[in-house]
């Protein structure tokens, strides 16, 4: 992995719009099985993401985005440095319930279709059942899966990862 080191970001001081995401000299070393520095993913990263802006990480592949965006959300731990997600850790409930992320790799289970896999994360997440059918039914108007599917067919049809793939922006 290459290191990634970033100059302040909209730190204006004037601006007065709440920020939504801030790190500050945010770092992130792997280690090996030794506890050795192995990779320093980010380096120091100051960064401030105010309300309205839209924001996208660019780089080569192992510069850092995701490993960026993982502390952001609380997946990993930084090494160094503090991150604010609404003001508040992105390890805090309220917090996470704030935020939708879809991974690189889409965890959906593959004997589950669409209808399935959706009443399984309401089910989850203590949808009330006359919500849960209401919603999934409108979400899956929304994306074009309510046609009726023949006994027997597979409901994800054509190439394997776009099989895999097609209901995980919807989650």
């Amino acid at each position: 992995m290459s290191q990634t080191s970033a100059k302040p970001i909209s730190m204006d001081t004037t601006d007065t719009r709440t920020p939504v995401v801030a790190c500050h000299q945010l770092s992130k070393v792997f280690k090996d099985f030794w506890m050795r520095d192995r990779a320093r993913a980010v380096d120091r990263l100051d960064l401030v993401i105010r309300q309205g802006e839209v924001f996208g990480l660019l780089g080569p592949n192992g510069s850092g985005k995701s490993t960026t965006i993982k502390l952001i959300l609380g997946l990993l731990k930084p090494t160094n440095g503090r991150v604010m997600v609404f003001g508040k850790s992105p390890n805090d409930v309220a917090t996470k319930a704030r935020i939708g992320y879809l991974p690189e790799e889409s965890y959906l289970y593959p004997f589950l279709n669409a209808r399935e896999t959706l009443e399984y994360y309401a089910k989850l997440f203590g949808i009330d059942s006359k919500t849960r059918t209401r919603r999934i039914d409108e979400l899956l108007e929304m994306v074009g899966l309510t046609r009726p599917v023949p006994p027997g067919a597979r409901v994800f049809q054509g190439d394997a990862a776009a099989d895999r793939d097609r209901p995980g922006p919807y989650q």
